[in-house]
């Protein structure tokens, strides 16, 4: 009887578009801290190992090393999960 049409996804605005926009930059620099940590904690694994004696620099570097590579892991792996996040919310506003 009425040509009803359904009801379409409104389009998303510019303030919407920006939002998005800021959220994967944040989440860039995230990662980026994250790999900005793990540097220093390797760093400073290093710079130990060569300030203290033989017996025991070995274990506090390793220890550094290892809180940097798990520092690294945890940045890696959160980016990507908040990535995938956003891009589903970014599907949900209609871009």
């Amino acid at each position: 009887m009425f040509n009803q049409e359904p009801p379409q996804k409104p389009q998303p605005g510019l303030n919407d578009l920006l939002a998005v926009e800021r959220t994967l930059m944040a989440n860039d620099r995230t990662l980026l801290s994250f790999i900005r940590t793990a540097l220093y904690f390797s760093v400073a694994g290093i710079s130990l190992h060569q300030l203290m004696p033989q017996a025991f620099s070995w274990g506090l570097t390793y220890m550094f090393l290892a809180l940097a590579l798990l520092f690294l892991v945890v940045g890696l792996v959160r980016y990507r999960n908040q990535l995938r996040r956003i891009r589903q919310s970014q599907n949900n506003i209609g871009s």
